[in-house]
């Protein structure tokens, strides 16, 4: 039987139907939005990423500026509401951020209350925080492929203020933020190496570096009282002025005390024990302008701390050089302990009504959530 097999001829072979091309046009278009898109969700995506952690940080800095009005208030600087407002709103423009609304918190970051643009309502006295809810918005850059023109980030933040709960006492003594040794000639000796957590340190309380004028670096005569009776009654109990962190202080150098008085204060009282002293950066002949450093150099009488030390101290060598604190850098007085941590502000405590400068002297604005 002969067997037949039929072929359907092509008239332009290699030439595709005009539908089957339509069809692949679509296909191909189809895949470039798909692809466009997904490019676009990875630039746009890591760049909302990005302007969220702006805006966080926006809302993070309005909230901590509206804190500090109810600190300055708490210790005597008369405030309002709408200043508190003020302060917050303004921080949040300078950051790029839409503030849409800010309320009282107390201590544990609870709303207590609305806080309201323009009001002259006295600052509730359980105020202790504010919290921040703000907005940023910005322009995509491909996603507008698939009708997404901006993507808005919303954002809160909580700071609270009041006197610092960290451990240990404020003790007037100070070092530069960064680790302090002697030249050789008991002059103080600044490097840009950090001080670091649970560290035992020597730390020496040498006289200012070469070719400046004043006394010790180490120590503070807080109520210019009178050198180092003054000193060392306030190491065996301390009772030092309110501090805000950061801030401009003017403090009284007495100079290199060595008192065997000081010595057995420190180490009758304190040492195994946790103690904080203030850390400075900057030090001035007279108090800078607000928000400016020191141009006015001299023999320093203000000192500018941004943080405090907690320390764990071992012993205090005051009276006398000795080896333990001449490490071949001819400092003559010294303190032994572990450097614990740096504390920027510091844990808050509520307020005290029956006596609002104590029981702390320190006070902190701290960022909770």
């Amino acid at each position: 039987m002969t067997r037949f097999r039929l072929h359907r001829s092509d008239p332009q072979p290699g030439r595709r139907p005009e539908n089957e091309r339509g069809q692949m046009l679509v296909i191909v278009g189809v895949a470039m939005v798909a692809l466009v898109a997904m490019v676009g969700l990875v630039i746009d995506g890591g760049f909302a990423w990005s302007e969220n952690r702006a805006a966080q940080n926006g809302v993070d800095a309005a909230a901590h500026a509206g804190a500090i009005v109810i600190l300055e208030n708490h210790i005597g600087d008369a405030r309002t509401t709408g200043d508190v407002w003020t302060a917050t709103a303004d921080s949040a423009a300078e950051n790029g951020v839409d503030l849409e609304s800010a309320q009282y918190t107390d201590v544990n970051g609870t709303p207590i209350g609305a806080i309201d643009a323009g009001s002259t309502s006295p600052i509730p006295a359980a105020a202790q925080g504010v919290l921040a809810q703000g907005t940023r918005t910005h322009e995509t850059f491909f996603m507008q492929v698939v009708g997404i023109d901006d993507v808005t980030a919303r954002n809160d933040a909580t700071s609270v203020t009041g006197p610092v709960v960290e451990p240990g006492e404020l003790l007037p003594v100070t070092m530069p933020i960064t680790v302090t040794t002697c030249d050789g000639q008991n002059k103080a000796e600044i490097t840009e190496d950090p001080w670091l957590k649970n560290v035992q340190y020597v730390f020496p309380l040498c006289g200012n570096p070469s070719g400046e004028s004043g006394g010790s670096y180490g120590w503070i005569d807080w109520y210019k009282s009178g050198g180092a009776p003054a000193i060392w009654e306030q190491v065996c109990d301390p009772n030092p002025p309110p501090i805000l962190l950061p801030g401009w202080y003017e403090v009284v150098e007495p100079g290199n005390v060595n008192a065997a008085n000081l010595e057995d204060c420190f180490n009758d009282n304190w040492a195994g024990k946790l103690i904080q002293i203030p850390l400075f950066d900057d030090k001035c002949k007279n108090e800078p302008p607000a928000g400016e450093s020191c141009t006015d150099q001299g023999s320093p009488k203000w000192y500018h701390f941004p943080s405090y030390a907690v320390i764990r101290l071992d012993w205090a060598y005051i009276t006398g050089s000795n080896s333990i604190c001449n490490v071949a850098n001819g400092a003559t007085s010294c303190l032994v302990g572990t450097f614990v941590d740096g504390v920027i502000g510091g844990t808050v405590g509520g307020w005290d009504e029956t006596d609002p400068l104590s029981p702390s002297a320190a006070y902190s604005v701290q960022l909770i959530d």
